[in-house]
């Protein structure tokens, strides 16, 4: 998946898990500082942060 910003619907079937386990894996991921979250959007986008080493 090439796409920087992707829907949970998106990331579910790219993974073929469903919503509810996509989400939680984001909340996850969110809370730990790994994505970030579009806050001018309805639906919910993640937009991936790149590392620095």
């Amino acid at each position: 998946m090439e796409n920087p910003k992707a829907t949970i619907a998106e990331l579910s079937s790219v993974l073929e898990i469903n919503t509810s386990a996509v989400q939680k894996q984001l909340s996850n991921l969110l809370s730990k500082g790994y994505i970030t979250k579009d806050p001018d959007s309805n639906s919910y986008l993640v937009i991936a942060v790149s590392t620095t080493k």
